[in-house]
């Protein structure tokens, strides 16, 4: 069994969020919608910008 360490994210961890967000998104939803229809919505919902004022408003609630 592999070692897992547990830490937590920060604000230069945001890509590495980021990209775990999309990918868990995309394979619980993509089998019940059509290809460009997951692809416009990642493109909207998770923009850089949208996700780090998420990110933002996160940290600044939950420390």
């Amino acid at each position: 069994m592999s070692n897992v360490k547990i830490s937590s994210a920060g604000v230069a961890d945001f890509a590495i969020v980021q990209d775990i967000a999309k990918k868990t998104f995309y394979e619980t939803f993509s089998s019940s919608n059509s290809e460009q229809t997951m692809q416009d919505y990642l493109f909207t919902s998770f923009s850089d910008e949208k996700g780090r004022q998420s990110y933002r408003f996160f940290i600044f609630y939950c420390p």
